[in-house]
């Protein structure tokens, strides 16, 4: 089978080929692939959380996934998989240990002021409180140290079960072992679809807790934590047929 070949079941049950390619994310993608990524974590409870104004949401997490992708550019630690088109159709990222390099004004720029502006101050509070909360918890999954965060995995629920996924995952897993070998730290990521956990054990992960997100608040959800194992070579074996978002 050809490097970036992968089985996929057509309509019609027959089992076929896809192609799927792996590169970086592109500035040209942003707007593609925030659109996949609404599509992709439209029912899932931390968004929904972060962004409680229901009558606007998908807009509001459309805004929030460019803000996210672009502020996350100057690492560059994203990729996407993308169709015969060359369309993103799933993406992921790195976040690197000490996360991404800023200074107070430009948090202040791209993230306080845009939101507090065209969101208002609920979605604000809601969005520092999660991100207070998976910030303590990435850290305490790691030890206490600066580690390496699975961010932002999705496949356009279309494409799910067509081996885009396991094409994303692997190249994402690949170069982190590389990475990692000049700048080891613990490897860490969060999800809030139990049926996931699974998924990601095959790339060497294994549950570290269960915990509660915005406790006292009627739409509070539930996130699990994983860490990575020291399995250089995971991706090479991983063998997986469905990549939901996290």
């Amino acid at each position: 089978m050809p490097a970036g070949a992968w089985p996929r079941r057509g309509t019609d049950g027959n089992v076929g080929l896809m192609n799927w390619r792996v590169r970086r994310l592109r500035r040209s993608d942003v707007e593609g692939t925030a659109a996949l990524l609404t599509r992709a974590f439209a029912d899932n409870p931390a968004y929904a959380f972060m962004h409680p104004r229901t009558s606007t949401r998908a807009r509001d997490l459309r805004k929030f996934f460019e803000r996210n992708i672009t502020w996350h550019m100057p690492v560059d630690l994203s990729w996407v998989v993308v169709d015969g088109a060359d369309a993103p159709v799933g993406t992921d990222t790195l976040e690197p240990p000490g996360g991404i390099p800023h200074t107070r004004w430009q948090l202040v720029r791209h993230w306080v002021l845009p939101v507090l502006l065209t969101q208002g101050r609920r979605t604000l509070s809601r969005m520092q409180q999660a991100g207070f909360d998976f910030a303590r918890l990435n850290s305490e999954t790691a030890g206490g140290t600066s580690y390496w965060h699975v961010h932002a995995v999705a496949v356009e629920p279309k494409h799910q079960r067509s081996g885009a996924g396991t094409a994303l995952l692997n190249h994402l897993f690949a170069e982190l072992d590389a990475l990692h070998i000049a700048r080891p730290a613990p490897v860490v990521l969060s999800t809030q679809r139990e049926s996931n956990l699974r998924l990601y054990s095959r790339y060497g992960f294994e549950e570290t807790g269960r915990f509660t997100i915005g406790t006292g608040e009627p739409d509070a959800f539930e996130s699990w934590c994983m860490r990575r194992r020291d399995l250089p070579t995971i991706a090479a074996r991983a063998a997986i047929e469905e990549i939901p978002s996290s």
